[in-house]
């Protein structure tokens, strides 16, 4: 190794055992002498040289070792996974042992676990109830407003209350454009 390197490297040991964040390391790195251009690339390789995180290589040799025959497909036997990838691949948290049990579940044409993003349907219906509303009546009053508001249960009235102000702009901003084109 050059010099410059040497400097690069004992700045990156130093920084790392400071505690110092990615973007720190990287900056002591540079102010080192490592170049804006190189310094992720020498950040990286000095990483896996520490022993802080594994080869690219490296990582997929660990996930084609430890999923084949998982049955990620079920929410309880993914998360199990997802803690194992965490626990073998240094540096690695659960988000992306997710992405790396995703992505290799891709490539291998298996069947993997998602999460439900929702059915459709509302907490509040208030906003559908509203629009659906103006639609009906573009000439809404302050009191037809009121009057979705009310149709609303308890629970359900909390939310368009507190808003009160924005969904009455919006009827004064429709009543306005229908006049404007009514006429």
């Amino acid at each position: 190794m050059s010099e410059e390197v040497n400097k690069v490297r004992d700045a990156f040991d130093v920084a790392v055992n400071e505690g110092g964040d990615e973007d720190s390391v990287k900056m002591a790195m540079i102010q080192a002498g490592a170049t804006f251009k190189s310094v992720a690339n020498s950040y990286n390789l000095f990483m896996i040289d520490a022993g802080l995180t594994i080869s690219k290589k490296d990582r997929n040799v660990i996930l084609d070792d430890l999923l084949p025959g998982a049955n990620i497909s079920i929410e309880d036997d993914f998360f199990s996974v997802v803690a194992t990838v965490v626990t073998s691949i240094p540096g690695c948290n659960h988000r992306g042992a997710m992405a790396m049990i995703r992505h290799w579940a891709k490539k291998n044409g298996v069947d993997v676990y998602r999460n439900i993003v929702g059915d459709g349907n509302v907490r509040n219906p208030f906003v559908k109830n509203f629009h659906a509303a103006l639609i009906k009546n573009p000439q809404m009053s302050k009191e037809g407003l009121d009057e979705v508001i009310g149709a609303l249960n308890d629970e359900q009235r909390v939310n368009p209350q507190r808003c009160f102000t924005h969904y009455n702009a919006i009827r004064k901003m429709v009543n306005a454009v229908y006049e404007k084109h009514a006429a």
